[in-house]
């Protein structure tokens, strides 16, 4: 939290934005030049023409896990049902879908990304190794706190 306050002290925080067209919008103008994000969001305007890329951070790139979830209290029939469209999303064709639409990684062994993921700086072996992977459960435990303390702390001095 000390690195967030002394940069925002320091002027080194341009906006907080909270929706994706904005970051967009911020970096296609030129107003802002570097931003953290979404690999998977970032690579789909490149590719559609806007004047934006993705970097490999060398301290590692932060990994983020998707999931399904059956929600408790259904009834059978909307449990068997939500189970098969898991069952749809899993097949190797989807996933294949997925990769390419979100510019993501399959975590499955049966699905083969195109040449242009493939190679990929972002997800060579090298890049995956390094990869961070943040404890999900600690940080929504400690949400209200930390929301407390980057109010106090670092947004305070925007």
């Amino acid at each position: 939290m000390k690195i967030y306050a002394d940069a925002a002290k320091a002027g080194q925080f341009h906006s907080l934005y909270t929706s994706n067209a904005q970051l967009q919008n911020l970096l296609v103008s030129g107003e802002v030049w570097l931003a953290p994000y979404f690999r998977g969001v970032a690579l789909p305007w490149a590719a559609a023409g806007a004047p934006i890329g993705y970097a490999v951070p060398k301290e590692g790139q932060v990994t983020f896990p998707e999931g399904f979830q059956l929600v408790r209290g259904g009834s059978a029939d909307q449990a068997r049902i939500s189970q098969e469209i898991i069952n749809l999303s899993l097949a190797p064709e989807a996933v294949l879908d997925y990769c390419k639409t979100a510019s993501v990684l399959p975590l499955m062994k049966n699905v083969k990304l195109p040449a242009d993921l493939a190679n990929d700086p972002a997800v060579q072996p090298e890049a995956m190794k390094a990869a961070i992977n943040l404890d999900y459960a600690k940080m929504a435990a400690n949400n209200a706190a930390w929301s407390d303390q980057w109010n106090k702390q670092v947004k305070v001095n925007l």
